[in-house]
């Protein structure tokens, strides 16, 4: 049963990807449009490098769109770098490639029948997040140096709302989506103090673990011209992940939902920082989003 549930999100997944293709040369001449950019402006910036994301974040937060709007490759720039802000390979080039444990039923102390607390989760992402600032749980890693924070802090709040850890590993990044889990890792682990699976820090391979492998959440996919529609569906402890050119890129929490509109909190916002009841019309605003993907946790 469960190589027939795997066959199927792996058809889902291709499906997906012929459906939001990011091709080869969209790739090439959005990065070299990036590398251009960045020689004019003199940034001593380094691909794989911590800041080397930090731009491609501040990027996709619209923060370069006066200059590279300009560009008749703007939506390629947003392609690559949504693209590379959303692949393990590339976030985690130091990977293991054997360091998932088998699953032990004493492991997950966390009951396998729950129902989901959204009242739970959304007290968490707002003890835990700082407008303008850090916010960080010591109990948890903090991904900020490592591709960003947003699908780890989005993890952690729907853990606190009741979605059990699935699994355990023992050094380091373990691409995944058939577990969810972080834990810290051996003592001989040299690359990390945690050990975690892409489903839990990556936006797609999350996506794909909670909505596809496991059904712990409905999705819901809404284009930009959809807005409202989400807007309605919405509700305090949803998760929504923003989708440009092809690749999600970013991981949401709903903590409000007033007047019509609905408020997002979330991790490794614009230059780095945590936002707090941001609105989905600023989150619009400020950038080039062409889905919104909506997991309602049950």
């Amino acid at each position: 049963m469960k190589k027939i549930i795997i066959v199927l999100v792996i058809v889902a997944m291709v499906l997906s990807s012929m459906f939001f293709n990011v091709s080869a040369d969209d790739y090439t001449m959005g990065k070299q449009e990036i590398v251009n950019y960045i020689n004019l402006k003199g940034f001593n910036l380094k691909e794989g490098t911590s800041e080397y994301f930090d731009f491609l974040n501040n990027l996709l937060w619209g923060e370069y769109n006066k200059d590279l709007q300009k560009s008749t490759y703007f939506r390629k720039i947003l392609k690559y770098a949504a693209y590379y802000y959303a692949h393990p390979e590339i976030l985690y080039p130091e990977q293991c490639k054997s360091c998932l444990n088998d699953v032990i039923e004493t492991h997950n102390t966390q009951s396998t029948t729950w129902v989901y607390n959204s009242s739970s989760a959304v007290n968490y992402a707002y003890k835990y997040s700082i407008n303008a600032g850090y916010g960080q749980n010591p109990n948890f890693p903090d991904f900020r140096n490592k591709g960003g924070d947003c699908t780890n802090f989005a993890s952690q709040v729907v853990n606190a709302g009741n979605v059990p850890i699935d699994g355990s590993g023992t050094c380091s990044s373990y691409s995944t989506f058939t577990k969810w889990y972080v834990n810290k890792a051996q003592w001989w682990c040299l690359q990390s103090r945690w050990a975690w699976s892409t489903s839990w820090s990556v936006v797609g391979d999350f996506y794909t673990y909670q909505s596809q492998y496991k059904n712990n959440a409905f999705p819901t996919v809404f284009a930009i011209s959809q807005a409202n529609s989400l807007r309605a569906s919405a509700v305090p402890g949803d998760v929504i992940q923003l989708e440009t050119g092809g690749s999600k890129w970013h991981s949401t929490i709903v903590t409000k939902k007033e007047n019509g509109e609905i408020y997002l909190t979330y991790h490794s916002g614009p230059n780095g920082y945590d936002c707090v009841d941001s609105s989905l019309q600023e989150i619009i605003n400020r950038n080039t989003i062409d889905h919104f993907f909506l997991l309602h946790f049950h």
